[in-house]
């Protein structure tokens, strides 16, 4: 099975060649794959929640931190403490959280967000997701 989907990815790759000397049109944009890894409802959903962080920073004059992912981890602990208290839902902070790290292309496993996963961890025990009815 490897094999047939590397020789497969091999003609895939072939084709796109072929038909982009022909003059079809131009290579994607750049980012295209990264976009193209997530629903575009998924998409819209990080957007929306990622663009009040901005909003955030500039009220807590902390506008230099989205410029790395360590001083961004900083300004979503925060941030999430504040959505918490106007109660905003868990949701919304996870998709802020997501969102950031997807349009930034920075990673969010492991080690990365120790201080913004920390409150996400703590919301969880405040309230447990809970099953409902179909």
């Amino acid at each position: 099975p490897r094999l047939a989907a590397r020789r497969r990815a091999g003609e895939i790759a072939d084709q796109r060649r072929k038909a982009l000397r022909a003059g079809a049109p131009e290579a994607p944009r750049e980012g295209f794959l990264r976009a193209a890894a997530v629903t575009s409802q998924t998409a819209a959903r990080y957007s929306d929640c990622a663009l009040e962080l901005p909003a955030f920073a500039a009220r807590t004059r902390a506008t230099r931190a989205l410029e790395t992912a360590d001083a961004a981890d900083v300004l979503l602990e925060k941030y999430f403490e504040s959505l918490y208290g106007a109660g905003e839902s868990k949701e919304a902070a996870t998709y802020t959280l997501y969102g950031l790290a997807w349009a930034m292309g920075w990673a969010t496993r492991g080690p990365a967000f120790p201080k913004a996963k920390a409150p996400l961890r703590g919301w969880e025990k405040l309230e447990p997701a809970q099953s409902r009815e179909p």
